[in-house]
């Protein structure tokens, strides 16, 4: 907005008078010399892009992390590189989770499907059906070569092919 007025060689101190702007603040936006405001943040942005990766990693692979997991996954982080911080025991708290959160838009707190809507809307007779198969199918397998495993949450590499 001043950068006009300063094109066309009016004084610091008319610019100043006109957009009723200290004049300390055009000087500093002029010479570059702006400062952030605020506390300085005490992960620098290529960690807390590493961090924003891996949470959207461990997200994918069906692993949500809660508030305070993240908050001891940064804790685990300052305390392997011997940092110290304005933390105590070096524990972010939940005002450190909100302002991360709001710094990374892609990122976002909400609650964890425990199944998906297509096994939620089971029927008796799906059921029926699944159990009916299963016995033609261990048909003539001794007991001892049956095992009860849930896959809930296993996944192959999708990168790998068989």
């Amino acid at each position: 907005m001043f950068l006009p007025c300063y094109r066309y060689r009016y004084k610091l101190y008319t610019v100043t008078f006109l957009l009723k702007v200290p004049k300390s603040t055009i000087s500093d936006r002029l010479h570059g010399t702006t400062d952030q405001v605020g506390r300085p943040c005490e992960l620098t942005k290529e960690e807390e892009e590493i961090f924003v990766e891996r949470l959207m990693l461990l997200a994918d692979w069906g692993f949500p992390l809660r508030t305070a997991d993240m908050c001891y996954m940064v804790k685990d982080y300052l305390d392997s590189q011997d940092r110290k911080t304005r933390f105590v025991n070096n524990l972010p708290g939940k005002a450190f989770v909100v302002k991360f959160l709001a710094r990374h838009p892609e990122l976002s707190n909400r609650r964890a499907n425990l199944i998906k809507r297509c096994r939620a809307g089971m029927s008796p007779e799906i059921v029926k059906d699944w159990f009916q198969g299963y016995l033609i199918t261990a048909e003539g397998v001794p007991p001892e070569n049956i095992y009860n495993y849930d896959e809930t949450n296993l996944r192959d590499d999708p990168g790998m092919f068989f």
